[in-house]
């Protein structure tokens, strides 16, 4: 994840500040600058620009390809599709995005993921800094944040109870939740809903026919859209779901001429869900370089209490 920055305001002081760290995509930054926002990428010269002069912009992060567009295609199209529908338009984005919205009159910045996406989007507003990042750990620390841990979320979780969407395990810390977007505008923040897959809770449009023949096309989109320039990395079981994305990127790679993915595999020891002789069988079949772990191998010594621990006691939230 990287530090990014938007200065005492885009707009005068009076306006608040808005400040984000971003890591989608991966080594990208937006840097601070009086009248503008500049997009660099690993701190080298910028890669795109923001000044004074735009009224509106669209920027449209594509999952960790670095992949950016500003005011062209797609972000273009997005930009006029919500000048003319508002934030509906945001459900038009397809894909592992992240989108940023700004406009100049009045000011405001929309920050969204797209329906579907995996990308998570947390924020906290101090009192005069919004920061937003898809990495907890980032956040508290690029915004000098409170790690207080949320009692409420923590006490709700181990009762399998989760208190409300937007709410994370600290308590200066909020996420964005699906199909929300986050408008800042003036120094507050709300959350909207932009998209609902079913607007009519009394009516449930089905798949029909003609939808379901695009489920080969609309799948391999999904595949290649995660496989990105490098070798690609897939949890492998024996069930129908991972062994077809596992051949879908296979067949991807040997077109695209790119390195096959690597099968990645668990080993549980109770015989009722050991699936190591399928696990090793497809693999084979495929034609797929193989890692493959017995659950006591990743343990290393320790018991599954004191392992499940000593990793949650590094991450953001419990396993």
């Amino acid at each position: 994840a990287r530090l990014a920055r938007v200065g005492e305001g885009l707009e005068p002081a009076d306006a608040g500040s808005i400040a984000w760290t971003l890591s989608v995509p991966a080594g990208q930054e937006i840097q601070p600058s009086e009248s503008r926002l500049d997009l660099r990428a690993n701190g080298d010269n910028p890669c795109l620009r923001i000044d004074e002069n735009e009224h509106a912009v669209a920027i449209i992060l594509r999952h960790t390809w670095c992949d950016v567009e500003l005011n062209e295609a797609p972000g273009q199209n997005l930009l006029n599709r919500y000048q003319d529908i508002g934030l509906t338009a945001l459900g038009e984005v397809r894909g592992e995005s992240t989108v940023l919205l700004w406009e100049k009159r009045p000011q405001r910045l929309i920050v969204a993921r797209a329906p579907g996406s995996l990308q998570p989007i947390y924020f906290s507003l101090t009192r005069r800094t919004l920061w937003l990042s898809d990495d907890i750990r980032t956040l508290i620390r690029a915004g000098g944040i409170p790690a207080t841990p949320n009692i409420q979320t923590l006490s709700g979780y181990l009762a399998a109870i989760w208190p409300r969407p937007e709410s994370t395990f600290f308590d200066s810390v909020r996420r964005v939740p699906p199909t929300q977007a986050l408008i800042w505008s003036r120094g507050e923040v709300d959350l909207s809903t932009y998209w609902n897959p079913v607007p009519d809770r009394d009516t449930i449009e089905w798949i029909g026919p003609e939808a379901l023949n695009q489920f080969g096309t609309v799948f391999e989109t999904a595949v290649d859209e995660c496989l990105g320039n490098n070798q690609a990395g897939i949890f492998l079981s024996g069930g129908l779901d991972s062994v077809s994305v596992a051949a879908m990127a296979q067949d991807l790679t040997q077109r695209q001429s790119s390195p096959a993915p690597l099968a990645l595999s668990l080993v549980f020891p109770d015989p009722d869900c050991n699936e190591e002789s399928a696990q090793r069988a497809i693999a084979n079949q495929l034609d797929l370089d193989q890692v493959i772990l017995g659950f006591e191998e990743t343990l290393a010594g320790k018991s599954p209490m004191s392992a499940t621990l000593e990793l949650t006691a590094k991450r953001p939230f419990p396993v």
